[in-house]
């Protein structure tokens, strides 16, 4: 039961990790910080709060170029964080280009009960270079390599990157990759649709490698749904996520 209620809350951490280098500019922003309520089946079953800084001039002019520092804490809370208590605290740095983020390190600290699990991944060229784990993950037929993973971003760039307010331009319409040191998924978002005054995108998480086979064939893909609002100064964030998991609907919500 524990090991699926905190899939479930990956699943939904999962949904604002959409972009991986697919922003069509640099983040329009200097600072961000928000903070999301998590619903499981219609129960406050959490919080996750995220914070970053961009730094550098735009144009890549101010001596090394521009840079990011991301931040994460989430947490179970309510009645199923009196039950099962788990969260996780991560930390993303990296470099900013044309197309996007670029990591160049990741760390993560998680834990539920009696098991807690530090992973730190190293970045070079674009790809997962090498993974440190302690403990160190088990091999399992199903594990992949973590020495030589290209193409990826961690999971908390990529959903920095989709936190981070952008154009409506910058929105939807994006597929990215993302590891975490043991497994790799894939996010795909169609086209934004207008809904009143926000935008929706129906996107699907896919399961890649790194998964026992039974959460693999059909079980591999899980839909949902982003809605982006326009904020004041006219560029768009997640106010909502949703996608349906075992234990009913998954929702983050924007804590206003």
């Amino acid at each position: 039961m524990a090991r699926r209620v905190w899939a479930a809350i990956l699943l939904a951490a999962a949904m604002l990790s959409p972009v991986a280098g697919g922003m069509a500019q640099p983040p329009a922003v200097a600072d961000y910080n928000a903070t999301y309520d998590f619903y499981l089946g219609g129960i406050w079953a959490g919080e996750m709060t995220v914070e970053g800084k961009f730094r550098g001039n735009p144009d890549g002019n101010s001596g090394g170029g521009r840079t990011y520092r991301a931040g994460m804490v989430a947490r179970t809370a309510g009645i199923v964080g009196f039950f099962f208590t788990a969260g996780v605290e991560a930390e993303a740095v990296g470099r900013i280009g044309a197309g996007g983020l670029s990591p160049e390190r990741f760390t993560a600290d998680a834990f539920e009960r009696r098991h807690r699990q530090l992973v730190e991944i190293a970045y070079a060229d674009g790809s997962a270079a090498s993974v440190r784990a302690e403990p160190a993950y088990r091999i399992r037929p199903w594990s992949i390599s973590t020495q030589d993973q290209p193409g990826v971003a961690d999971p908390l760039s990529a959903a920095f990157e989709a936190l981070a307010p952008a154009g409506a331009e910058a929105i939807c319409r994006q597929t990215a990759e993302v590891f975490d040191g043991a497994r790799r998924w894939a996010i795909e978002i169609g086209a934004a649709r207008r809904e009143g005054a926000r935008f929706a995108c129906d996107a699907v998480y896919v399961r890649i490698a790194g998964f026992m086979p039974k959460l693999m064939g059909e079980r591999a893909r899980r839909p949902f749904e982003l809605f982006y609002e326009e904020r004041d100064d006219g560029l768009f964030h997640v106010v909502r996520a949703a996608g349906e998991t075992s234990f009913g609907l998954a929702v983050l919500l924007l804590r206003e």
